[in-house]
């Protein structure tokens, strides 16, 4: 993938992506609002190559037109709306482009950046009335609030196959972070306005729930049972990784920097972890970590670099791997290979 700006302030970007037996390559141009008012217009095409064969366009957009591949009308659609989308929104269902569009959209629109930072408030009650709405916000958009307690009462209540799955990639035959969690019900009043109602004297109750964590074994406060908000920040950060990785399911997840404040065996065994569901899901860290970066193969490491307005992206090449391997057996880590190529 690549960005690079065509002049200080218009926008182009580029992609290629791999789905099943199919190559795409997505490019768009945005220009400024100053280029766009003298004339400029926006630029979008994708084309696929099935099975090795050639590229050839799906859609072509420039400006308002938009053509699709070896037909000979144009069709008109606002400058500002997406290409793929407009076509999608348009286009008969039983169009053979309809469901190739679909395809790359479903993609783009399955990934997620996760900073696996805490919200500004940890809410660990949770009252019944509260989840339904989540609930049926959820359902509606496929898009939930980034609420672990949330998930984890979802995956209790309606997914528990997922939920058993988190107990043990947090367990003691996973991260051994957790040696048990449960989510409980309670009935708590609605406010402290409403502990006992003036009339009858009996209190209004609304039920609450909560998820109670028991640390591990080897982990400080193990045989009693804690609130999300009472664990390590690291314990939390590593629970919310897998939590997204089991629920959300996701083509792609962005996770930043996951090794702040997660001790660095740990790291190790979280990278390995979301590793194991690399088939279903991309994941693509940021790091400068050698903790990282030591975990990692040669042929998993991207390289970002920046350099007259343009920043690339690229794996290593089949040399670099190849001498990354011979270093690693002879020498050294990959964190110090990378940092001697960088020299």
């Amino acid at each position: 993938m690549k960005y690079f700006p065509t002049n200080a302030e218009d926008l182009s970007v580029s992609a290629t992506i791999s789905l099943d037996d199919s190559l795409f390559q997505f490019s768009v141009e945005v220009p400024s609002a100053r280029r766009y008012q003298s004339g400029k217009q926006i630029w979008e095409r994708l084309r696929e190559s099935r099975n090795g064969g050639e590229f050839l366009d799906v859609c072509y957009r420039e400006g308002e037109e938009i053509q699709i591949g070896g037909r000979p009308n144009t069709i008109r659609v606002s400058p500002f709306f997406p290409a793929m989308m407009g076509l999608y929104a348009i286009l008969p269902t039983d169009d053979p482009v309809r469901s190739v569009l679909w395809r790359v959209i479903s993609f783009f629109g399955g990934i997620s950046y996760y900073s696996l930072g805490d919200a500004l408030a940890t809410v660990d009650f949770v009252p019944e009335n509260a989840y339904q709405q989540w609930r049926e916000m959820f359902r509606a958009t496929g898009f939930p609030s980034d609420s672990v307690g949330l998930r984890l009462i979802y995956m209790w209540k309606e997914a528990p196959e997922m939920f058993e799955e988190f107990r043990q990639l947090t367990g003691p035959m996973g991260l051994d972070l957790i040696r048990r969690v449960d989510v409980n019900e309670i009935d708590a009043p609605r406010s402290p306005a409403d502990v006992v109602q003036p009339a009858t004297g009996a209190a209004k109750a609304e039920k609450h729930y909560w998820v109670s964590f028991e640390p591990a074994a080897h982990m400080g406060g193990t045989g009693s049972s804690v609130f999300l908000s009472s664990l390590s920040l690291g314990t939390r950060r590593s629970i919310r990784a897998i939590v997204s990785l089991l629920f959300d399911k996701r083509s792609v997840m962005l996770i930043e920097h996951p090794e702040d404040t997660i001790h660095p065996g740990l790291v190790r065994k979280l990278v390995d972890t979301l590793r194991s569901y690399s088939e279903s899901s991309q994941i693509i860290f940021t790091t400068h970590s050698p903790e990282v970066l030591d975990v990692l193969r040669p042929e998993e490491v991207l390289l970002v670099s920046a350099a007259n307005g343009q920043t690339s992206v690229r794996g290593l090449n089949g040399e670099e791997v190849l001498a990354a391997k011979r270093f690693l057996k002879d020498e050294g880590s990959l964190s110090e290979y990378i940092h001697l190529s960088d020299d």
